[in-house]
């Protein structure tokens, strides 16, 4: 889940003098109900990935972005 596994590992890598790439399209999530309401899916995985690209690794939209 991106806003788990996937933004977790990049953090853990840039505190480890790594820079990730994550892929976007290769990950995804689920919608998550909360005492203010619910977070769906989309906004969370967007979220999550913004978190990465603000400060852990790169984040590109496809594989084909790779080269």
């Amino acid at each position: 889940m991106t806003h788990m596994c996937v933004a977790f590992t990049t953090q853990g890598a840039f505190l480890r003098g790594n820079h990730a790439t994550v892929v976007a399209d290769a990950c995804a999530t689920r919608r998550l109900q909360t005492p203010a309401g619910e977070v769906s899916a989309e906004q969370l995985h967007r979220g999550a990935l913004a978190t990465v690209h603000d400060l852990y690794g790169v984040v590109v939209a496809s594989g084909a972005a790779l080269g």
